[in-house]
């Protein structure tokens, strides 16, 4: 886990931020790295969220939740899955990469803890550097996420446009990205 903390402590330092993040570092060590491969089960019952009764309904962070979590489970057999878990087991967030020939998709981001977001992103580039360090890495924002994204120029993601869906894009300085404990 020491490398999801050490992108805390770089987002603190780009960012220069001496305010309390929003996950506490004791909550961000507790988590658990694993990388699934392609098709394994673990990765799909994790992602799986139960169905809700129809009376309930549901905030825009939960609807975005339960559709990126669809969305993942239907590219398991095809890219591996790399989930955050809790002590208990649960899932607190996952992303899924896959390369391609002009640059590395960060197919999906999903959080399910508060405040994870931003070091899970790091996570997920810090990844896609090593799979095709020489690759620009990007994602395709689902509706609602810009203004996330939009938070990470600091750090080195840019926005454009394509085919009318918000794209970032961030591209390596200086080579493979690494980051150090601190």
């Amino acid at each position: 886990m020491s490398g999801l903390t050490g992108a805390l402590g770089l987002i603190q330092k780009l960012l220069g931020k001496t305010s309390k993040p929003e996950i506490s570092l004791e909550e961000l060590q507790a988590l658990r790295r694993v990388i699934h491969p392609p098709g394994d089960p673990a990765a799909r019952e994790a992602l799986h969220v139960p169905p809700m009764r129809q009376e309930s309904s549901l905030l825009p962070n939960d609807f975005n939740r339960r559709m990126i979590s669809t969305e993942m489970q239907q590219k398991l057999d095809q890219v591996p899955t790399t989930a955050f878990y809790r002590p208990d087991n649960s899932l607190a967030g996952a992303y899924q990469l896959e390369p391609g020939k002009w640059d590395t998709d960060l197919s999906y981001l999903l959080s399910n803890q508060p405040g994870l977001g931003t070091q899970l992103l790091e996570d997920a580039y810090r990844a896609a550097k090593q799979l095709q360090p020489d690759k620009r890495v990007r994602l395709n924002a689902i509706p609602g996420s810009e203004e996330f994204y939009r938070k990470q120029a600091p750090l080195g993601w840019s926005e454009g446009v394509q085919e009318g869906m918000p794209v970032f894009i961030r591209r390596a300085r200086g080579g493979l990205a690494q980051v150090k404990d601190y």
